[in-house]
């Protein structure tokens, strides 16, 4: 027994019981599609570009899904102090896949995983750096002669192009 109450109850708490298993196991397959998902390797495309029109400003430009997270983040050798990839521009964009943003969306919630994307650049802007044409390979040197052509005439990488029309042209792309 029990009273008709109870035995309503109790079918009640059995229905309410019979939904959340469904609940239940739709969130565990969302879940599991998702954790395999996560296994398969993301192909991420990686865009680099020199900044001839203000070289101080460079970095990279790392989105998530289409949305600025971090700006001018310097990646392997432009953390280096040298002149080795001064005035590179990369850009990202992450899918929410790969890397989450926090809350505030100014940083991501993985740093384990953000520091291996960074890395990952670092890598890809040290070899764009070789192939670029600003330093010459056999020599491994030519960063001065190269900024030299757009009025860049010290190593100050804070230093304004010379505003010489010639430089000027050259910088803002007029012929």
């Amino acid at each position: 027994g029990g009273t008709k109450e109870e035995r309503m109850e109790l079918r009640i708490a059995q229905r309410h019981a019979v939904e959340c298993r469904r609940d239940c196991e739709v969130l565990k397959k969302l879940a599991e599609r998702k954790r395999k998902s996560l296994k398969e390797p993301k192909t991420l495309r990686f865009t680099f570009g020199l900044n001839i029109q203000n070289r101080k400003c460079f970095g990279m430009f790392v989105y998530n899904c289409s949305r600025l997270i971090k700006m001018y983040e310097r990646v392997g050798p432009q953390l280096e102090g040298g002149s080795s990839g001064v005035g590179v521009i990369g850009v990202v964009n992450v899918p929410y896949l790969v890397l989450e943003p926090t809350h505030n969306k100014q940083d991501f919630a993985d740093a384990k995983e953000y520091r291996h994307l960074l890395r990952a650049l670092g890598e890809h802007l040290h070899h764009y750096w070789q192939i670029c044409g600003v330093v010459d390979p056999r020599t491994g040197s030519g960063v001065r002669n190269f900024w030299a052509e757009f009025g860049y005439f010290t190593n100050k990488w804070t230093e304004e192009p010379s505003q010489e029309p010639k430089y000027v042209k050259k910088t803002t792309h007029e012929n």
